[in-house]
């Protein structure tokens, strides 16, 4: 029947009878052959799965020889504290602390990581209790932190609490607290008082006070208390009835107390602090700060924050005046209001091992602070300790040229310096001791062109004097001010008018 297939013509009924028949042969040849093909396809089915098998096997067994089971437990809690370390914690040799919950990812990898984790008691040390929330939550959020105190074994514990006036289990807190107090060597507590404040609520985290046992927290080094609170003389009265006994604490070094009015009523042991945080002070006497000082007699770095109102007269009464031999650092934050308490302060303080000393004028000029800071260091003989001086003087500083040459000629060892404020004189960065080796300016005067050119020209002063061994690091930053900032905020907008189409940069 070729030529039928090469041709229209009509077979014949003979040819038609031959094509029914081989037809059917082609069916039958055809289901035989799709039969075959689904058999082997079944074949190859099982094989691919028979080899999936045996490659997991094959895994399996593989790890069983691995070299990782050959370590020891010491070498994969290491790799484990390097991955959950903190960014300041670069001693590879001290046993690192992790972040809360950070360790759980080793914890699920298998169940002899989870038991290495358990086990080792470094991890645990952190306890941070947020039991703001529902009070619902407070009993389960306790239970946890048991089992992590548990884990800690005997190591010193670090206990951040925050809580809320209102939560009707803070007997419960309290009662946890003192089951750690032997162990704790850094509390740190956070109060919200939202309605009614708990009048009794930080004595009974700090000792029991309706029982005649007295609490001692024997290894308690740092202590930091502050508070959120509609009602100004809430901490007042909290912190009065927390410290009545200086006793209680004879390991603290360290304090932080955010908020507090009248210090006073405080009964702490002033004389073995090292480091001394307050701020912001409200409404305060000038005689109550100036006490505490002078009581602190070994202390090496002072935090001041100060806002609102300060009372009492001036200058305080003393016989002399008041040396405070070992600070090292000392850091004051003040209103323009209060820049004459500031000046008072600086008239009766001696600082012969002053290092670091920062000032700073939240809002307003600062005019008087330089020339305090000029009799300060003549007074404490201090010129060869000096090394860091960072100054915020608002728009103070474009009035304080002649003064900041004056201070700087007492500061000659003075390494770093930063100097922040509206505008800078031309004629001051020549006054700027040789030694500074890191030099930071940040102006937010509009108008920057006679800030450069007052800049670059101390740098090529300076480039002269240096030698090929020495290096020096200075930086001219304009921060936002009104002008900038909404110069800014109509390129933002215009950025966003355009689907973020259009590049925008502005170089001051």
């Amino acid at each position: 029947m070729d030529d039928l297939f090469s041709s229209n013509r009509q077979p014949s009924p003979y040819e038609c009878a031959s094509a029914r028949n081989l037809l059917q042969l082609c069916d039958t040849e055809l289901t035989l052959v799709e039969h075959q093909l689904a058999t082997l396809q079944k074949q190859v089915e099982e094989l691919t799965s028979r080899r999936s098998a045996i490659q997991t096997n094959k895994t399996k067994y593989m790890d069983i020889l691995s070299a990782r089971r050959r370590l020891p437990p010491e070498i994969i809690v290491y790799f484990m504290q390097l991955a959950v370390a903190c960014p300041d914690e670069d001693h590879l040799s001290q046993p690192r602390r992790a972040r809360f919950g950070s360790v759980l990812p080793f914890m699920l990898v298998s169940k002899e990581w989870y038991e290495t984790v358990c086990s080792f008691a470094h991890f645990w040390t952190e306890l941070n209790l947020n039991v703001t929330g529902a009070s619902g939550t407070t009993l389960h959020i306790l239970e946890m932190a048991s089992k992590r105190v548990q884990r800690a074994s005997e190591l010193p514990l670090s206990l951040t609490i925050t809580l809320s006036s209102s939560n009707p289990h803070n007997d419960k807190i309290a009662q946890f607290a003192h089951s750690v107090a032997v162990r704790t060597g850094t509390f740190n507590i956070f109060v919200e008082v939202q309605s009614e404040p708990d009048e009794g609520l930080l004595a009974g985290l700090l000792h029991h006070p309706l029982s005649s046992c007295v609490l001692v927290w024997r290894e308690l080094h740092t202590l930091r208390i502050g508070t959120e609170s509609r009602g100004t003389f809430y901490m007042n009265s909290q912190l009065g009835e927390a410290f009545t006994d200086a006793e209680r604490f004879p390991a603290l070094r360290n304090v932080e107390i955010i908020g507090p009015q009248n210090i006073s009523v405080v009964t702490m042991p002033w004389k073995n602090l090292s480091t001394l945080h307050l701020g912001s002070l409200h409404t305060f006497q000038f005689g109550d700060l100036f006490s505490v000082l002078g009581q602190s007699s070994n202390l090496e770095s002072l935090n001041l924050s100060i806002r609102g109102g300060v009372t009492g007269s001036y200058p305080p009464e003393a016989n002399s005046l008041l040396t405070l031999p070992r600070l090292t650092h000392l850091n004051v934050k003040y209103a323009q209001c209060n820049e004459i308490f500031v000046v008072v302060l600086l008239a009766w303080l001696q600082l012969p091992s002053i290092q670091f000393l920062a000032c700073t004028a939240t809002d307003g000029p600062s005019t008087s602070i330089i020339r305090s800071l000029t009799q300060l260091f003549q007074r404490s003989g201090c010129q060869e300790s000096i090394r860091h001086l960072e100054l915020d003087l608002g728009m103070g500083l474009g009035q304080a040229a002649a003064d900041l040459r004056t201070m700087f000629r007492e500061t000659p060892r003075l390494s770093s310096l930063k100097i922040s404020g509206q505008r800078l004189h031309a004629g001051c960065l020549s006054s700027i001791p040789d030694s500074v080796r890191d030099l930071i300016v940040e102006l937010s005067f509009p108008v920057v062109d006679d800030a450069r050119t007052s800049f670059i020209e101390f740098l090529r002063s300076r480039s002269h004097s240096f030698s090929f061994s020495s290096h020096m690091k200075a930086r001219l930053d304009f921060v936002d001010s009104m002008d900038t900032g909404l110069i800014r905020e109509n390129l933002a907008a215009l950025k966003a008018e355009s689907n973020g189409n259009l590049r925008v940069l502005m170089n001051l």
